[in-house]
């Protein structure tokens, strides 16, 4: 009778586990199912209808984890010495939840507590949802699934996925730059941003599909699935170059990099692929070769001279519109930081601190750094350091799929240097982490993908 139990219980650990995977598959789809009933149904959804997806994704999600939390060897911290070598050996996890549990802290002591808190706000006589803590708590949530329920067999499926939805919202995005046609529900304020409103958005998700389908490329000993990556990189890279998204570029051209030099120590042999792989970036970038992208590199090295010269001496003049204007908003959210040094001005009121802008600080480290105090940004870059520490010391063992997720994570922190979190981009990356700190967390077993 209790072996029957057991059984049972199995089997439904294992069906909460495939349905909350398949929620993630979900959201990786988002911008397609908005796209079909956009299209269809565009007189009734309006723009704020993402958050409307995410809403309703995170109710079903936060009704079915406790029961999956509750029986998963994954996470067993609820005796006194499940806790304690919880803190041991899975730190990086208990420093996300302390971060998360500081941050509801820090919506008490809030310059708006009510915004950080509920995200709701009076915006030209309409509620205006807003990124408060309901969101953190829906990226927590998508953190927390992508660990306990993703498999080693479920890595594949996932880079699959989204690479698929990559290449469709690029082929859309080349057939319509502007979005007025395909998205006439979607309120876009730059060109060849496809669903995401703004082309920086579109950008940091291009970073990230670029750099899998790269590695996917090079992993893969299927010809169809190498043939398939290798179109989707060339196809995202010649996007993002007409997207013209500086930092974005940065990000992809170091996340190469990284890829390049750990390729030769994990492996110590030369790499064909590779090289295809660089000769097609080049390509591409040449294909697509842009007026504005030179000009904004060259403009970055005189905003660098710029930068340093004003803070070794007096010869920068006014800087702070280094960097398409990030240097004054990293400024002022450095002086946020040391006005609001313990809790920060709280979550998505960083705008009441800063009267005269209403833009985000454009680097997700300040950002949390201004929203939680210096102690929030300290627990989340403890965190990052001790996965990264991981990563390196596991690196030479690792299987290849451990290896292409921690590539994406850091092409997308580099990416973060030059953005802020949105709703419709950041869980990509909770996505990916999760699967990085599972995979950091777990017995390594070398394996190939196949």
């Amino acid at each position: 009778m209790s072996k029957c139990f057991n059984i049972n219980k199995k089997a439904k650990t294992l069906t909460l586990s495939r349905i909350l995977f398949w929620t993630l598959i979900m959201y990786i789809l988002w911008p397609i199912i908005l796209l079909f009933f956009g299209s269809i149904f565009s007189f009734v959804i309006p723009s704020s209808s993402v958050n409307f997806i995410f809403f309703l994704l995170l109710i079903i999600e936060l009704i079915l984890l406790p029961f999956l939390i509750r029986n998963n060897p994954k996470i067993k911290v609820f005796s006194k010495a499940n806790l304690k070598d919880f803190f041991k050996n899975k730190t990086e996890l208990a420093l996300f939840a302390i971060f998360l549990v500081w941050a509801f802290i820090s919506c008490f002591f809030s310059i708006n507590p009510i915004v950080s808190m509920f995200g709701i706000e009076m915006v030209n006589g309409k509620i205006a949802v807003l990124q408060a803590f309901p969101m953190y708590l829906f990226y927590a949530t998508i953190f927390v699934i992508s660990y306990l329920v993703i498999k080693d067999k479920d890595f594949s499926k996932i880079f699959y996925t989204f690479s698929c939805m990559m290449i469709i919202m690029c082929v859309m995005t080349l057939i319509d730059k502007e979005g007025t046609i395909i998205y006439p529900f979607i309120n876009h304020n730059s060109p060849y941003a496809g669903m995401f409103v703004n082309s920086n958005h579109f950008a940091y998700l291009l970073s990230m599909g670029i750099l899998i389908s790269a590695c996917l490329f090079i992993f893969k000993k299927d010809i169809f699935m190498k043939t398939f990556y290798l179109i989707s990189f060339a196809l995202q890279v010649y996007t993002l170059n007409l997207n013209n998204t500086l930092g974005s570029f940065v990000a992809v051209i170091l996340g190469l990099f990284m890829l390049s030099l750990l390729y030769a120590i994990k492996y110590r042999k030369f790499s064909l692929e590779l090289i295809v792989v660089i000769m097609t970036f080049c390509a591409c970038c040449m294909l697509a070769l842009e007026k504005n992208m030179i000009i904004q590199i060259k403009d970055v090295v005189f905003d660098i001279f710029k930068v340093f010269g004003s803070i070794f001496g007096d010869v920068g003049g006014d800087v702070s519109g280094a960097g398409t204007n990030r240097w004054g908003l990293w400024l002022a959210a450095m002086q946020n930081m040391i006005n609001y040094p313990i809790f920060g001005t709280g979550i998505d009121c960083y705008r009441f601190a800063t009267p005269a802008t209403s833009l985000m600080p454009h680097n997700e480290f300040l950002q949390i750094g201004s929203e939680t105090g210096f102690i929030g940004i300290g627990l989340y870059l403890s965190a990052l350091i001790i996965l990264c520490v991981k990563y390196f010391k596991k690196l030479i063992k690792m299987n290849d799929n451990t290896f292409v997720v921690g590539i994406v994570v850091f092409t997308y922190l580099v990416s973060a240097c030059f953005g802020n979190t949105m709703p419709h981009t950041f869980p990509y990356y909770m996505i990916f982490i999760g699967m990085l700190a599972y995979s950091l967390n777990k017995k390594e077993e070398y394996n190939q993908i196949s």
